[in-house]
């Protein structure tokens, strides 16, 4: 203890920086006042994020706030509404993520007066009764960079929501919103008047052509998604878009998107884009989409990011060209069921520099398992809730030197002497339990996280 304390001020807060924000706040602040000012410090909390899980109590996270002055982070997907207290305790607040609590008009004034550092904000807002008037406020933020708004409700008229941030939020990159029916008028209006600045945009809902015109015009615009999508009948008369026009653009989203739409929008629309594009994310889409996912990522030789989570009928000869994708770090087929040994194969041989796979959901066989540890570089593998009775871990080590977190749970449990011959041999290997009762939750934050990390690195948002 008293070598410790006789180390420089810069080494020690280098090392409360690798602590958790438990350790910090159970152990370090109650040394002595020396470690408690150190711990206060900027560069420890900078990225650092507090996510109590929606089980945990309200007066658990007060007490948490009330000694983090310094939090820069906070993540609750709860419902008590503790954000009156983070405001009040925590003012150097940049990010925000709420998206299960509303605030009323006049507690959402003082939220933003109080957060002046505030950059993300994500919030679920009742566009019916307040919307335009608490987006009136959001609207004022000077450093608000990324604005995600959610309704309670699914496909909830928005009539107005969207005006104020066309008109303020002055450095607005990121917009998201989630559930909303917003008139096709505004969208555009919206457009028009952020086309310098819009770098990441989410699109709910019908695609229509008035749409696509506008969001040429964004020529900043990196990233871009469409969410439980169908285009209208007068999207197939537009060209495709040619080689000069969204030159920023990296990443394309389709999520829970119909067939119809798959086949209009990457394959016809955006085809002069898709090779330059490092992200591509298309879970959860209606139907068998194998063919497309197979065309698509032959056309894609930049690729970094695969996602074709939840989509259950996709077969194995969707990834038959995957080896055209050489660059691809990250691949997420959770949920696939037919992938099968050959899938896997396809992946394992075609994927050389992949370092994060996702299986997760899968019924995991010996021959699989045997086509995953193939995979050399890999750092990150997920399995949650996989079945893997007749899975050797032992193959582990000396296949994958280089993996650094297993993610297992929550129906199948790795054995004791499993995990002890894992962490023998893997001394640095993180081998995280996901709980049964979180298991949804868990899965979902973990992917969040991990797709931050990596897009962090490739400037997609």
């Amino acid at each position: 203890m008293a070598s410790i304390n006789n180390l420089p001020d810069e080494i020690l807060q280098n090392i409360f920086s690798y602590l958790s924000i438990e350790q910090i706040r159970f152990r370090v602040r109650n040394v002595c006042t020396r470690w408690r000012k150190l711990s206060d410090r900027d560069y420890i909390w900078i990225k650092k994020t507090y996510s109590p899980n929606k089980n945990t109590q309200e007066n658990e996270i007060a007490f948490m706030l009330e000694n983090m002055p310094k939090l820069r982070k906070f993540q609750y997907r709860g419902t008590h509404n503790v954000v009156e207290k983070l405001s009040e305790c925590c003012r150097k607040i940049s990010v925000l993520i709420i998206p299960n609590l509303t605030l009323n008009p006049t507690h959402l004034r003082l939220t933003m007066e109080r957060l002046t550092e505030l950059s993300t904000l994500h919030i679920l807002i009742n566009p019916v009764t307040e919307g335009s008037q608490l987006t009136s406020i959001i609207a004022q933020s000077e450093t608000l960079l990324h604005l995600a708004l959610r309704s309670p409700s699914t496909r909830s008229p928005a009539a107005g929501v969207l005006k104020p941030i066309a008109d303020g939020c002055p450095n607005l990159k990121t917009l998201k919103c989630e559930d909303f029916n917003c008139p096709d008028s505004e969208i555009c209006y919206l457009m028009k008047f952020k086309k310098y600045q819009l770098q990441t945009y989410i699109h709910p809902g019908h695609i229509f052509a008035a749409l696509m015109k506008a969001m040429i015009e964004c020529t900043n615009l990196k990233s871009v998604a469409f969410v439980d999508g169908d285009i209208d009948g007068n999207v197939h008369e537009l060209p495709p878009i040619n080689h000069t026009q969204l030159q920023n653009l990296t990443a394309l989203r389709l999520s829970n998107c119909t067939t119809r739409t798959l086949q209009e929008i990457p394959l016809r629309f955006f085809i002069n884009v898709l090779p330059r594009l490092n992200y591509i994310d298309l879970h959860h889409s209606a139907g068998n989409i194998e063919t497309i996912v197979s065309e698509i990522i032959v056309k894609c030789p930049l690729l970094k990011h695969l996602d074709l989570g939840g989509n259950k009928e996709l077969g194995f000869r969707a990834l038959e060209n995957i080896g055209s994708c050489q660059m691809l770090q990250c691949l997420y087929v959770s949920n696939c069921l037919n992938l099968g040994v050959l899938g896997m194969m396809w992946i394992a041989e075609g994927c050389p520099v992949l370092e994060l796979l996702d299986v997760s959901d899968i019924p995991m066989v010996k021959g699989m398992f045997q086509q995953i540890v193939r995979c050399r570089n890999l750092k990150k593998l997920l399995m949650i809730n996989c079945f893997s009775k007749h899975v050797d871990f032992k193959l582990v080590p000396p296949n994958m030197p280089g993996l650094s977190y297993l993610y297992i749970g929550a129906n199948y449990e790795l054995p004791t002497n499993a995990i002890n011959i894992l962490q023998a041999a893997m001394p640095r290997l993180v081998i995280h339990k996901v709980m049964a009762p979180l298991v949804i939750e868990e899965h979902h934050g973990i992917k969040t996280e991990l797709i931050q990390e990596y897009c962090s690195r490739w400037g997609v948002f």
